[in-house]
């Protein structure tokens, strides 16, 4: 162990970053320390894995200190590095821990992301959420539209659903009228306060902004109320808390889609009878 003590004094010397081995792994751990609490936070580098599938890793123990008797620093993220395979596609992938005992030691095993050169993936299949109710991304910018998974292989058809949603869409397209708005938070702004602080840079402050420019859409509310009148409740619509009615509600506009196929079909259907007279 090679350890660091700091004086602020010239007398009294603390123990303030330590270097050990990484355990029975080929790695190293620097230990952030205070008088008060010898594990502080730690930062593990590590390399493991077989000749062929060696991995590099980068892992993160903050102190846990919402509860005193618990000093043991705890596993939070990794950073990981390595190949898809002998010779494979070079990766980093982030872990993080999902809280208690099993991230105070040993492999977190809970992927979040992973990175190459050619793309940004999911660290599991169908598992982790991009953004979430509270947490939301500002503006999403892409070449070319969303692929979401359609496969009959996947699904299991609700046939009475179905043809109760044909039925319906006609009168659910009719009820829910679009509306022209501006957002009420229309997101963060960071601007100057016109003072200078002691290390000589501007201060700034970060502040909420009212929406500007107008958006057109639909009203969660409306088309909820739509779908009940209907007897129908699926995916278009949604709580941001399931189990508080008063939470924000959401809207899937891919799945408005059918609705307004549906009706189109109905309104074809009935243009085509129209015309046969």
């Amino acid at each position: 162990m090679l350890s660091v003590k700091i004086s602020g004094d010239g007398a009294a010397f603390h123990k303030r970053l330590s270097l050990g081995a990484r355990g029975a792994a080929n790695g190293a751990t620097f230990y952030a320390q205070n008088a008060d609490n010898p594990y502080g936070a730690q930062l593990n580098l590590e390399v493991d894995g077989t000749a062929t599938g060696q991995t590099a890793a980068l892992s993160f123990y903050p102190n846990f200190g919402a509860y005193p008797d618990d000093i043991a620093p705890r596993r939070c993220a990794d950073l990981l590095a390595g190949f898809t395979g002998i010779w494979g596609t070079e990766y980093l992938a982030v872990k993080v821990g999902n809280g208690g005992a099993p991230n105070d030691s040993g492999d977190l095993g809970i992927e979040i992301a992973r990175f190459t050169h050619a793309s940004v993936d999911a660290g599991r299949d169908n598992a982790v959420s991009m953004g979430t109710a509270d947490r939301r991304w500002s503006v999403v910018y892409a070449a070319t539209g969303t692929i979401n998974t359609s496969d009959a292989r996947d699904k299991i058809v609700d046939t009475g659903g179905s043809v109760r949603l044909r039925t319906a869409a006609p009168m659910i397209v009719a009820a829910v009228d679009p509306v022209l708005f501006r957002w009420i938070d229309g997101g963060e702004v960071t601007e100057p306060t016109g003072e200078t602080g002691a290390d000589g840079w501007p201060i700034v402050q970060t502040r909420r902004k009212a929406g500007q420019r107008l958006h057109a859409g639909l009203l969660a509310q409306d088309v909820r109320a739509a779908l009940v009148a209907e007897g129908l409740d699926f995916g278009v619509w949604g709580l941001d808390d399931i189990d508080d009615p008063d939470s924000r509600q959401w809207l899937r506009p891919d799945q408005l889609i059918p609705v307004l196929w549906a009706a189109v079909q109905d309104v074809s259907a009935r243009v085509k009878v129209l015309e046969e007279r």
